[in-house]
């Protein structure tokens, strides 16, 4: 529970990847319990299967 996991949508236009929504989960449950609006995110590394989807379809999610 106290090793949290991330996960993203992402949208590739011309060179530039935009990350469309962003989740972060602890524990198992897939219930919603809060949200909040982050105005600056951060970075996001991809990892190759998100990166080859991005430049094979232009999105990708995981």
């Amino acid at each position: 529970m106290n090793e949290p996991r991330a996960y993203g949508s992402f949208v590739k236009r011309g060179a530039n990847i935009y990350r469309t929504s962003a989740y972060i989960q602890w524990g198992n449950s897939d219930k919603s319990i809060g949200a909040c609006l982050l105005l600056n995110p951060g970075s996001a590394t991809l990892d190759d299967e998100i990166s080859s989807l991005l430049e094979s379809n232009g999105f990708a999610s995981g």
